[in-house]
Order: C-alpha cells, then structure tokens, then sequence
C-alpha cells in the first residue's frame, strides 16, 4: 500500500472530512471521467487541499489515476487523470453520501426543477450525474423516458446557415455535412476504425468543429487536450478525406453565420467562444418551445440542454411538428425508455 494509506486514515465522522472529502468527490464526478482530461494543480489544491497534507494525498490516490505525468507550466500543459473508480465507490460508502440530497429529492418528487441559467442553458445539480448514476435515481422516481435531438448541434446551425444563405438567394447545399446529419453512426464508426479512436471521442470531434473549435497543434484548443497532443493522430485527422472535406465545408457554413453574427453585433471578429454562444442560442430557441409544450401537458420532466427525461410518454412526432411551425427549424429525436 502506499505511505499515505497506510499510516493516514481518515475519521469519516469529522465535520471537515466529510465537508472536504464531498467536495472532492463531487469535482471528480462532475470533471474527471473515463477518458483522460487535464488537471491542473490549482484545481487539485482547491478541491482536495493542499498537496504536502495526508487527506490531499488520500484523495488522489482514492480518486484521480494519472495517466500523462508530462506537464509543463510555461505553455499550460497539465497532467491527465481518469477516475478511480473503485476508490469513488468507497469512499461514497463510508461517507454514507446519498445520491440525491433531500432538496434534489424534493424536486423530483413535484416535478419542479430548479435551474440555474447561465450562457443560454440551464442547470440543475442531476445533469452533471453521469448516467450510470443518474438512470437509476430517475427511474426510481418515476422518470423512465428519456429524450434526446439527434445532433442538435450540427443540425441547427447547418439549417441556420441555409436560411441566411437563402435570404441571399443561395440555395446552400453541403453533401459532407448532409451525410453526417443523415447517417452519424456510419460516419462515426469509419473514422473510428480507420483512426483507432473511440467512437465517443470521434463524436466528440465532430461536435466540437461544428461550433467552431480548431483541429490543429494549438495545446490551448480543447481538441488538442482530447487527443492527448498526440501530432501523429491530429495530422492523420487533417489529412483524412471525410474530415478535410468536412472541414472546407464548415468554413462555408461559418461564413453566412459569421457575416451575420459580425453585423448583428458590430463584431471585427467572430471567436470560438462566439461561435458555441450562438447554437446555444438556437438550441435555447428549440428547448423553449418544448419546455411550454411539457408543462402544457402537465408532464414531470427534467431539461437536459437538447434532450429531456419524463414521468410521461411524448409525442414525439406532434413535438417534431410543433418544433417546425414555432421556430423553422427541422429535428429528429431520439428516444429511449428507461426500465
């Protein structure tokens, strides 16, 4: 066992542990995942403490496995953790944490969440549960349909780029984008067979350069991070045919979306953040019409950005209809029922 373990044992019972060692926990639920992110020392010394104590010691090594020990402070480089799971799990146990506190519970009894809104979404404590947390304290309150657009992203901004094109008199039409909207899983699984990446991650890709994030060797960009600053992948990635079509088409669609972001705002300059700022915006336009329809219905729902779970079954096709006469906007939903 290592030092810390065997000598350091915390009392589970003291105030401060129990306040110290949630905190943590709930930053590694909520940040810290399967698949490797950057941890930087100031984030661990805010929520596990400082590094030199046993209990911060105790906390990495029940929560945090570091998988990239390179870091470099000068260019912001960071060491990259996924969590332990096993340690979670025990630490969960002798904390006796529930995982809904009685105001959540309170919540999900009446069906009436209370959300946080910040840039164009809405927030509310059960949304940052992963779902294998999550799906069993929704279902055993009652909420077992669960509802998701199917790409929402690439969805409403390529329509909202052909309705400024039209306006224009273009008739905008990008068969690289269309393939993605018509066939996703198709075009997921080819690129992650043919660059050994997971599904989820080429998911993540894609998602991401639709709103505008760079694919490049920029060790600030959220990609590279994804990609571990592997160059040998993100060079492939830029070369590949799907991908480097795809992007030229982006850049297409950008342009009518920028243009009109630059005039509407008396912008010189459109930024990434910009950029994911306006399909909030178009995401938040769609999420409204069907937030009023649930709530016309009297249905106990929870929101989560382009999706919802509920007490009761949708009509999904009349919501699809009612999406279309409110906002323009075409979507596709995906459902599931959670047993």
């Amino acid at each position: 066992l290592p030092i810390s373990m065997k000598h350091y044992q915390p009392n589970f019972k003291h105030k401060k542990i129990r306040e110290r060692f949630t905190k943590a926990i709930e930053f590694v639920e909520r940040y810290v995942h399967r698949t490797p992110v950057p941890v930087s020392k100031t984030q661990i010394v805010e929520h596990f403490g400082q590094a030199q104590k046993s209990s911060s010691k105790y906390l990495k090594e029940h929560l945090l496995i570091c998988t990239d020990e390179y870091f470099n402070w000068q260019t912001g480089v960071c060491k990259k953790y996924i969590r332990n799971e096993q340690g979670l799990k025990y630490l969960k146990e002798q904390l006796g944490i529930s995982l809904v506190k009685p105001e959540l519970q309170a919540q999900l009894d009446t069906g009436d969440f209370i959300y946080t809104e910040k840039s164009d979404r809405f927030f509310n404590p059960l949304q940052y549960q992963p779902r294998r947390v999550k799906r069993p304290v929704m279902t055993a309150n009652g909420y077992n349909y669960n509802y998701d657009i199917e790409c929402c992203a690439p969805t409403l901004l390529y329509q909202y780029a052909r309705r400024l094109a039209a306006r224009d008199g273009v008739l905008l039409e990008l068969p690289y984008i269309e393939l993605y909207l018509q066939d996703r899983t198709y075009v997921r699984d080819e690129l992650s067979i043919k660059h050994n990446l997971s599904t989820d991650v080429i998911k993540q890709i894609i998602t991401s350069v639709f709103q505008g994030a760079q694919l490049g060797l920029n060790h600030r960009t959220r990609l590279y991070q994804l990609l571990g600053g592997n160059f040998y992948v993100i060079q492939k990635l830029k070369t590949d045919d799907y991908i480097s079509n795809l992007l030229l088409e982006l850049k297409t669609m950008w342009s009518y979306i920028t243009t009109d972001m630059k005039l509407s705002s008396n912008k010189k300059r459109i930024n990434g953040r910009d950029k994911a700022g306006k399909y909030r915006e178009l995401e938040k336009e769609v999420m409204a019409v069907i937030n009023r329809e649930l709530k016309r219905t009297k249905n106990k729902f929870l929101l989560e950005h382009d999706g919802w779970i509920s007490k009761e079954i949708c009509d999904v096709d009349y919501i699809r209809v009612l999406v279309k006469n409110k906002t323009g906007y075409q979507i596709k939903i995906d459902w599931e029922i959670w047993e």
